[in-house]
């Protein structure tokens, strides 16, 4: 679960496409501006389209570093919600809450290797895999 009250670029947007549930603030940005210094985001030009019925304004984005507003993200389908500011950090205080009540086994459906995974690409290191 992400929830974003201020900018998520670059591997921070790249983070937030790997989340199952994304909450955003009306002030929340989000982009992968990389192009626009010269690299290219492998990440987020394979998931973020495969995340949005609008395909081709996925592909927008990623190719024309975009930083765009929650409304966006919201039209875009990437964010669940979008809140108030003022009323942010109850909203996401009472959807942890409901998550806090199922049961963790099944709410724990990525594989150990798939947190490696992210956790290895966040520390610059090769993954250390358990399944094989």
């Amino acid at each position: 679960m992400a929830a974003i009250n201020g900018v998520a670029l670059g591997g921070g947007y790249e983070l937030v496409l790997s989340c199952d549930i994304v909450i955003a603030s009306k002030k929340a940005k989000f982009g992968q501006p990389d192009i626009a210094v010269g690299v290219f985001p492998p990440i987020a030009s394979l998931v973020f389209p495969q995340l949005t019925s609008i395909y081709h304004h996925a592909m927008e984005v990623v190719l024309g570093g975009e930083i765009f507003d929650a409304a966006k993200a919201d039209k875009l389908g990437l964010v669940n919600a979008v809140i108030p500011v003022d009323s942010f950090d109850e909203s996401v205080q009472q959807l942890v809450q409901k998550f806090m009540t199922m049961s963790p086994v099944v709410l724990a459906l990525p594989t150990t290797d798939a947190k490696e995974g992210l956790n290895a690409f966040m520390e610059k290191r090769q993954p250390v895999w358990q399944g094989k």
